[in-house]
């Protein structure tokens, strides 16, 4: 565990926010390269009238594999901090992992038109990327507590 300085904690947490947000990216774009699951949606799913539930499959399919690339960054921020902080610091790097994901939109001038214009995906999509790591942590986090009651 860190020790309880905030000024170490708060860069670490920014850090592995960073590293965390890089690493879903990069192992998303290698998934989607070599996946078979959007093949098999373009085949059965999205055929016409089905417009729904291809979203509906594609959302959750997203979610729960963005939950899963984070879950191990989730397991090293119950390993670094305590119960106790560990929320606190985990909302600061998914904050981070926000800004990481959408800094050409923020900076742009365009966020409010990409979210306005976009909307849902586009909301959606970032409510993905910030909530892959607090869900992971929340697994984590629950997953140790009936553990240690066993």
């Amino acid at each position: 565990m860190i020790k309880n300085h905030i000024a170490i904690q708060i860069p670490v947490a920014i850090l592995l926010g960073f590293v965390t947000g890089l690493s879903i990216s990069f192992v998303w774009g290698l998934y989607l390269g070599h996946s078979p699951f959007l093949t098999w949606m373009s085949h059965s799913v999205l055929l016409p009238g089905h417009k729904i539930a291809f979203y509906a499959v594609i959302y959750t399919h997203d979610v729960l594999v963005s939950i899963a690339l984070a879950y191990p960054f989730a397991m090293l921020f119950a390993h670094i901090y305590r119960p106790t902080v560990g929320w606190r610091f985990i909302f600061i790097a998914a904050l981070t992992i926000f800004i990481f994901g959408y800094w050409s939109v923020l900076t742009s001038g365009g966020a409010v038109a990409f979210f306005v214009d976009l909307a849902p995906q586009s909301i959606i999509g970032a409510m993905k990327l910030v909530g892959s790591l607090p869900i992971a942590y929340y697994l984590v986090r629950t997953q140790s507590q009936s553990q240690a009651a066993v």
